[in-house]
């Protein structure tokens, strides 16, 4: 089928005069209306075809939606529908496709198809017409070949603030438009400013109607293409009155007189409890349930002319991965090690980390250690058969350059201490010889325990930026004849941001310390990557010949693990996640958190905390590492 387009006047012609059909007791006039087309091809016999249409009614926003059998062929060769009858009024063809056999083969367009200079501006869709009573109205018009393959290109990332537009003038830069159902309408979207502030605002204010319908409606959004699929914006309303509508909707398509609409109805929007103004959050909205090309549309419909509508403003409209006004800039760590890809007492080996031996002994080194199911770095000298030990441990090379952050933390515990030193550097190489740059860092350290072993402690968040480029971290144990103090090493973080909150920076990302990940969700991402996650305590878990049960009673309990659910009355395990207690029974987390230790005051607790999501107790969801108070918070008792 051959497609070509040339340009054709609408004719409206008067055809046969109908008359008024009773209605429920009442009269209402009528009218009828057709629709002419004229397509590429020679068509012959019409009994295969069909013409879907819409049409609009301005005045009271009525949309109907028929399919009509193609009934005759004019001389020149133009397809006439069957008449539909219709209420008179002004009314607006809004679409219209050919069938052929019930499959699209030809179609109408608007001026914003990628189509539409191959065709006249007066065929272009919506063609308008006034129905008259007992008369019929014909739509007449030019199809071009339909084509589904036409891609409509959308954005994958969207920040619009309404600051480039000229007060009063319509939204309609950079892919926004302004749909009003009154065609001419005096009022709807424009853009506005007001103390300095620009946004885009809907008021009939100064409108001369009784009654006005406008659509704000946003470029194409690519929600396939998208790794955030999520909106968010801010509202406010002046003057609020009843009589006055707001609502904003997902299209999936920009005309929102034809396009399928979904009213989103998370958004928190400014209402009547609003203070006149103010600005209202709406809240991250997800669209991760809808997909393809998709348009957001802010709806106004001001019932009460000038003097009893609300206007309404909107600004600062996010979608995808832009950021949040006034959200903290998000960024995850550039490096984390756990030691836990190692094997227990194996010598510091994996994801490029090393031991370098200085001492004139080195049978005592930095090795893998393992306690309660979790490795770590470990190092003693105790049982040492000689008496010169100096042992570094070197970290895989880091590049300030490309961090997302300046700073780096660590844990670190200690146990029996008796003289042996422990010291951090930053260094220029991997190789304390040859490094021309060697920078004791100053962090937190666990007290000095000369009986048992410390807790972990997080070393706080240690500033980097005086440095740049690839640096390296040496970790270094030095001893003599008879100091056989133990250290440890774990949870190594490096390049994030801090505003003091631990790295999370308040991002508000899911997982982050200001958004952790429900029970539910972080059973399904156990990929070892670090998070918080909140849930309340149920139980503890006995792990009995594998099958582990989550067991409440205070007697026997153990200190070393809980369950967590999201539901305080939880009783089915498959909804629970399962927490490594780590540290010694001694420390903030075992003491606070234990079921025995607290003689069970700690079943129930909401909790924040923060670990290694993986499995625990075999194949088990789990969240490990719970190790510092840095690693938890009791939200409630």
């Amino acid at each position: 089928m051959k497609a070509f387009l040339k340009y054709l006047s609408i004719a409206l012609i008067a055809i046969t005069a109908f008359s008024c059909i009773k209605e429920d007791g009442e009269i209402v006039p009528k009218g009828q209306v057709k629709v002419m087309v004229k397509v590429a091809e020679e068509i012959s016999d019409p009994a295969d075809y069909t013409i879907k249409a819409k049409f609009f009614r301005e005045y009271s926003g009525q949309l109907v939606d028929v399919t009509l059998k193609v009934e005759s062929i004019t001389e020149s060769g133009e397809l006439v529908s069957a008449a539909e009858i219709i209420e008179y009024g002004n009314w607006q063809l809004q679409q219209v496709t050919l069938l052929y056999d019930g499959d699209a083969t030809y179609v109408g367009v608007d001026e914003d198809d990628e189509r539409s200079s191959q065709i006249g501006e007066e065929s272009f869709l919506p063609l308008k017409t006034n129905v008259l009573e007992g008369e019929t109205s014909t739509f007449s018009l030019e199809l071009v070949e339909f084509n589904p393959e036409v891609d409509i290109d959308g954005t994958t990332a969207l920040y619009y603030d309404f600051s480039d537009g000229k007060k009063y003038d319509k939204v309609e830069l950079n892919g926004w438009s302004t749909v009003d159902a009154i065609e001419g309408a005096d009022r709807g979207w424009a853009y506005g400013e007001a103390n300095g502030e620009k946004f885009a605002e809907a008021s009939v204010e100064t409108g001369e109607e009784s009654s006005y319908t406008s659509y704000m409606v946003s470029p194409a959004l690519d929600l396939d293409g998208a790794t955030n699929k999520r909106v968010w914006f801010k509202t406010a309303q002046i003057l609020w009155t009843n009589g006055t509508d707001f609502q904003v909707y997902l299209m999936d398509g920009p005309n929102p007189i034809t396009a399928k609409k979904v009213e989103l109805t998370d958004a928190n929007l400014a209402g009547k409890s609003s203070v006149d103004a103010e600005w209202v959050e709406s809240g991250e909205v997800d669209l991760s349930s809808y997909t393809g090309i998709q348009y957001v549309a802010f709806y106004y419909k001001a019932n009460g002319g000038k003097d009893n509508s609300t206007t309404f403003r909107v600004t600062d409209f996010v979608y995808g991965d832009e950021d949040i006004p006034g959200t903290p800039v998000v960024t995850e760590p550039t490096y984390i090690y756990d030691f836990n890809d190692g094997t227990k007492d194996d010598p510091i080996n994996k994801s490029d980390w090393l031991v370098i031996n200085k001492g004139s002994d080195s049978d005592k080194q930095w090795v893998y250690g393992e306690y309660n199911e979790d490795l770590y770095a470990n190092i003693s000298a105790y049982g040492a058969a000689g008496t010169d030990y100096e042992s570094w441990m070197i970290s895989a090379e880091m590049d300030l350059d490309k961090a997302n952050g300046s700073f780096v933390k660590f844990d670190t515990k200690l146990g029996y201490t008796n003289g042996a030193i422990f010291t951090v550097y930053v260094m220029d190489t991997n190789d304390p010889s040859t490094a021309s740059v060697m920078d004791e860092l100053t962090f937190t350290r666990p007290e000095d325990n000369s009986s048992g072993y410390s807790d972990f402690v997080s070393s706080g968040d240690i500033d980097l930026s005086a440095y740049s480029g690839k640096i390296y971290f040496g970790f270094k144990y030095l001893a003599t004849t008879g100091q056989t103090s133990t250290f440890q090493v774990d949870n190594f973080v490096f390049g994030y941001d801090t505003d003091g909150s631990g790295g999370d920076g308040g991002s508000g990302e899911e997982g982050s310390n200001s958004n952790p990940y429900t029970v539910e969700k972080a059973r399904t991402i156990q990929d070892g990557s670090n998070a918080w996650v909140k849930g309340y305590v149920i139980g503890w878990i006995d792990y009995n010949n594998g099958d582990p049960l989550v067991k409440t009673e205070i007697e026997g309990a153990a200190n070393t693990n809980l369950a967590l659910a999201d539901n305080a009355s939880e009783t089915d395990v498959s909804k629970m996640i399962f927490v490594q207690l780590s540290g010694d029974d001694t420390g903030p987390v075992r003491s606070q958190l234990g079921i025995g230790f607290t003689n069970g005051a700690s079943l129930g607790y909401e909790l924040k905390l923060n670990g290694s999501l993986e499995n625990y107790f075999g194949s088990n969801p789990g969240l490990k590492g719970i190790k510092t108070e840095d690693h938890f918070e009791i939200l409630s008792e």
